[in-house]
């Protein structure tokens, strides 16, 4: 986002940068500068129809996920929610969670606190190494060709 330390300026999310993540069926734009927002982030979330998103957590900031538009499923812990206009989802710091969509794609504004910024984003966001069944007996495999050897 082009610099602008006017907090009255208008601007039509269209024109804001957005950022692609997880095969491009995630797409982010930062609303407002943190430094503007008192150390918070708003974000504006895009999900792509039929989208499973990794299980992740955030190690210093709280998450609220405001689903604006559409539906998905919100898995927080390992239990399953179902978010569809107008609900609001609080995710502590350290929370697993990961979201889907069915046949539609889904649109959420979610709030940071504090702030982690785009620049910043890997070191608040950590990706759970969650193994497909199929790489557990590659890795079964190996390990068995190993031994013989």
């Amino acid at each position: 986002m082009k610099s602008n330390n006017n907090p009255h300026s208008i601007r039509h999310i269209s024109k804001i940068k957005q950022h692609r993540f997880f095969k491009n069926n995630l797409a982010l734009k930062s609303l407002a500068q943190p430094s503007l927002l008192g150390g918070i982030d708003i974000v504006h979330e895009h999900l792509e129809p039929q989208t499973r998103l990794p299980n992740i957590y955030h190690k210093k900031s709280s998450e609220w996920v405001f689903c604006l538009k559409g539906k998905m499923t919100g898995i927080v812990n390992g239990r399953r929610h179902q978010l569809r206009e107008g609900s609001i989802l609080f995710l502590p710091p350290n929370t697993r969670h990961s979201f889907s969509t069915a046949n539609k794609a889904c649109e959420a504004l979610s709030i940071f606190a504090p702030s982690f910024g785009f620049k910043r984003l890997a070191a608040d966001v950590h990706i759970e190494n969650i193994a497909r069944p199929q790489d557990k007996v590659k890795k079964v495999t190996r390990r068995r060709r190993e031994r013989r050897k």
